[in-house]
Order: C-alpha cells, then sequence, then structure tokens
C-alpha cells in the first residue's frame, strides 16, 4: 500500500513511541515497505521483525491464492502460526462461518492439553490450547524431586 507523507510519517512515529498497538504499525510498516528503516525506528530485536514479517507474508499469501488454496495441510501451518479463522475471513473477505465449516469439513478441530504452568512443582488442571489438530498425546511419567 502506498503511504503519503502524512501518513508516512504518522508510521514513523509509531514505530518509534512503545504503545499497545506498535505491533500492528510494525506490521503495517512491513505491508508498505522495506525493512531497514522498520528495524532502525523500533529498535525491536530484529529476530521478532522477522516473525512479524513471516505472518504479513503469510497474510498475502492467504490473499492471493484465495479459499480454494486453503487444503488441510495449509490450515494447519496458518493455525499453528496463530491465524484465527476470524482472521483468515477478514483476509478473503469471506464469512467466517466458511472458514470453520471447511477446517471442520478437513478434520481440524481445536484440541485442549493440560500443561504444567508450575515446572511439575505443583499439580495442575488448568487447559490450555496447546494445537489446532488432533494428536495422539504420550504420557510422559513424572520424575519426583524426592526419588
Amino acid at each position: 500500500m502506498p503511504l503519503t507523507d502524512e501518513s508516512h510519517d504518522r508510521l514513523a512515529h509509531e514505530l518509534r513511541a512503545p504503545g499497545a498497538d506498535r505491533l500492528l504499525y510494525v506490521a503495517d510498516a512491513f505491508r508498505a515497505a522495506g525493512r531497514g528503516a522498520r528495524a532502525e525506528l523500533t529498535h525491536i530485536d530484529p529476530w521478532f521483525l522477522a516473525q512479524i514479517e513471516e505472518l504479513v507474508r503469510q497474510e498475502a499469501q492467504v490473499r492471493e491464492h484465495g479459499f480454494g488454496a486453503l487444503s488441510a495441510e495449509r490450515l494447519r501451518v496458518l493455525k499453528r502460526k496463530g491465524f484465527s479463522d476470524s482472521r483468515l475471513a477478514r483476509l478473503l473477505d469471506m464469512p467466517e462461518k466458511a472458514i470453520r465449516d471447511k477446517r471442520h469439513a478437513l478434520g481440524i478441530v481445536p484440541v485442549y492439553k493440560r500443561v504444567d504452568t508450575c515446572a511439575a512443582e505443583f499439580a495442575t488442571s488448568t487447559p490450555t490450547s496447546t494445537r489446532p489438530t488432533r494428536r495422539s498425546a504420550r504420557r510422559i511419567p513424572r520424575l519426583s524431586a524426592r526419588s
């Protein structure tokens, strides 16, 4: 998307100033122009910038290839990268229900697994979504500090 002088100045200001929407502006900057100026303006570690740039690239591919290209494998990749049905629907300018229906038809459903948030110090029962696909989980015996 081409930037006017005014929008370029606004973007540069938002990239320099930490704030709640800063990452959204970083993504906008990747959509608009080259990488060097952004890294210099934000002082964000290049690794994080590369992750954001990859998400913007994935968005562009979704728009370019369209709904028909959303195979089971492609949807799994997008889900692992954090794309919601809602976001995919906005990128493709279609109802969220169409994305959800296709995902369900391809057998891709959310799965919740227990995640030990206490580093094995205490038992936990907090369900945390870890993967958007069903996979068999291998039970690993718990090691005791007293063993």
